[in-house]
């Protein structure tokens, strides 16, 4: 699909010059516009698989679930959520951003110490910016938040997750050539943009199932500055032992991929 795509975003604007020509100008409009349209899908649209493969669920013969965490380290939320996590026995896998671990390290080194994983978010986590970047900037901030990690915990990370899922036609090729899986998820809680707490649990709740990748955020808060995810993550965690679920970290890369 990838080289689908690419070839149509460089062929219909060519098209579109003999089509005007022959007076079929919005004809050749109209298929610049969907070829656009269809990259921006692509592009934008989290989980899909048209650049690329995405791991959206793990392969397991057990009841277990991935619980992953973005946006981290964070002074107030990254300490509380470990305790969370050995109150109900749960592993979890830290998708943190670069800057955040080279500011704090040493809550990169707790997670690791507390049996969790660390894995890259990128290095800024260009929320805005990180769809449109070109080779070498994508390099640079998958490059960047990979060496954050390794200075700071001394683990390599073997996953990457982009900002909000985000990716180009750029993305694959790199990442291919790194070996590094692009991860996102089954199910999120949209806990990276609201504060309702029970929608984020409802949400996360009905995507319990064998092989699930949850999702949820550290560094977020209410208007009173309360944190999200130290509010709902009890609530989830409760829920994943009430349907016989573990959250545990996969031992292996996930094969099951869409």
């Amino acid at each position: 699909m990838r080289h689908f795509l690419i070839a149509l975003n460089v062929v219909a604007p060519v098209a579109l010059i003999p089509l005007a020509m022959e007076g079929h100008f919005w004809w050749g409009l109209g298929a610049v516009f969907v070829a656009h349209m269809l990259a921006l899908f692509a592009t934008l649209v989290p989980g899909s698989s048209w650049w690329g493969p995405v791991v959206r669920e793990f392969a397991t013969k057990d009841d277990e679930v991935w619980l992953t965490i973005d946006d981290g380290p964070d002074p107030e939320d990254t300490p509380a959520v470990l305790e969370l996590l050995a109150q109900y026995d749960a592993r979890a896998t830290f998708f943190l951003i670069g800057e955040k671990v080279r500011r704090w390290p040493e809550l990169a080194q707790a997670i690791v110490r507390a049996g969790h994983r660390v894995e890259n978010h990128t290095s800024n986590h260009a929320l805005s910016a990180f769809w449109r970047f070109g080779p070498r900037r994508l390099r640079e901030e998958i490059e960047g938040g990979h060496r954050a990690i390794v200075s700071a915990t001394g683990k390599e990370p073997a996953f990457l997750r982009t900002p909000a899922g985000m990716r180009n036609c750029f993305l694959h090729p790199i990442l291919k050539q790194m070996g590094v899986p692009l991860v996102g998820w089954t199910v999120r809680g949209r806990d990276g943009v609201s504060t309702d707490r029970d929608a984020i649990v409802a949400r996360l709740e009905g995507g319990l199932r064998r092989g699930a990748i949850l999702l949820m955020h550290e560094s977020k808060r209410d208007s009173e500055g309360r944190s999200v995810i130290v509010d709902t993550l009890p609530r989830v965690l409760e829920a994943i032992q009430t349907r016989g679920l573990r959250a545990v970290v996969p031992e292996a890369v996930p094969q099951s991929t869409s």
